[in-house]
């Protein structure tokens, strides 16, 4: 099986089906950003493992389970942490990345509330997960996304992805590029929390929120009017995207618009360019790029062609893993090509 997120419909044959076979509206659980409980005030849970480019990065775990609470209109709260470190590792190592954690969680005011670590001889690298427990504030404030409504993307897309390149692969990308543009590259991860923005399209009325991340833009999009029933109408040309992630995608012929995208919120929000105005004024820069439809179609518009919107790819930083393993495995390097002109 390809690496990555879990395709989509081996994901709902074999993972949602069975878990949620007692449930009617089980399908509807594709695309959720996190769970909710009922009580008194509604309860939330949302968990990360792998990050594009961050595997080893516990911080960055931390910040896409909270994202996932934040785009489901909760405040997160707390966190649950689980490691399984191979035995080659030394102390210091484990407390190295713990510190890393525990500051991050420190600059999000969130309190540990339990764990569990491990020694294992059955990993190479460090495994982890992370389950963030928070809740909504105004529990009736359940908003269906409508036809008709707004797409708005904030900040831009493939940032999380782009860091993560430039982190992994500075030197070589330093003997390509200008250093000051992979130096900003490497700076789109200060920018991969979306609390923020978060707070305001919660604030601003009708909205319904997404957090991208695997798969970027493209499966955010199909993930969305999966989740309801919805079809899409986008305009390529609007989405936004940073041109550091242009150039470095071009040099390792990935497609932007399926790169990892944290940092970024997706929102359907019946007044799109007002939400715009109120996230411009708090310093954040955000486009409307699109609107629902009635329809279950998928289009992406750019200029005079169409195209229908496919079933989430694999994301493009596992696309590079597995291409440069095989490249390597048979002595040659491949034409990857990418699925989409940028310009």
């Amino acid at each position: 099986m390809r690496t990555g997120k879990l395709e989509e419909a081996a994901l709902k044959r074999s993972v949602l089906r069975p878990l949620y076979e007692k449930d009617a509206q089980w399908q509807k659980k594709y695309g959720e950003d996190c769970s909710f409980f009922s009580g008194g005030a509604v309860q939330a849970a949302s968990c990360a493992s792998f990050v594009p480019g961050f595997e080893n990065r516990p911080e960055q775990i931390l910040i896409s389970a909270a994202n996932n609470l934040l785009a489901g209109g909760c405040v997160p709260k707390y966190y649950i942490f689980q490691a399984v470190f191979p035995d080659t590792w030394e102390e210091e190592e484990i407390r190295e990345k713990m510190q890393s954690l525990s500051c991050q969680a420190g600059r999000m005011k969130l309190a540990a509330a339990g764990g569990h670590t491990q020694i294992s001889a059955e990993v190479r690298e460090p495994v982890y997960g992370i389950t963030c427990l928070g809740e909504k504030r105004e529990p009736d404030l359940f908003t269906v996304l409508q036809p008709g409504w707004d797409l708005v993307v904030t900040r831009w897309i493939g940032l999380g992805g782009t860091a993560a390149l430039a982190d992994r692969r500075e030197g070589e990308l330093k003997k390509v590029f200008p250093p000051a543009l992979v130096d900003r590259a490497r700076e789109f991860e200060q920018w991969m929390s979306v609390e923020r923005e978060a707070k305001i399209i919660n604030r601003h009325g009708s909205s319904v929120m997404h957090d991208l991340s695997q798969g970027g833009i493209f499966a955010g999009l199909w993930e969305l009017g999966e989740r309801w029933g919805l079809g899409i109408e986008a305009d390529l040309k609007k989405i936004p995207i940073r041109q550091e992630t242009v150039e470095i995608c071009e040099y390792f012929q990935l497609n932007p618009y399926n790169l990892y995208s944290g940092g970024s919120v997706l929102a359907g929000v019946r007044h799109g360019e007002a939400l715009v105005q109120e996230l411009a004024r708090a310093g954040i820069p955000a486009v409307c790029i699109g609107r629902t439809t009635a329809e279950r179609a998928r289009k992406i518009y750019n200029g005079e062609e169409c195209r229908f919107l496919d079933r989430p790819a694999q994301d493009e930083w596992y696309r590079l893993r597995d291409r440069e393993r095989k490249e390597t495995e048979s002595g040659g390097k491949q034409n990857a090509g990418t699925d989409f002109n940028i310009s």
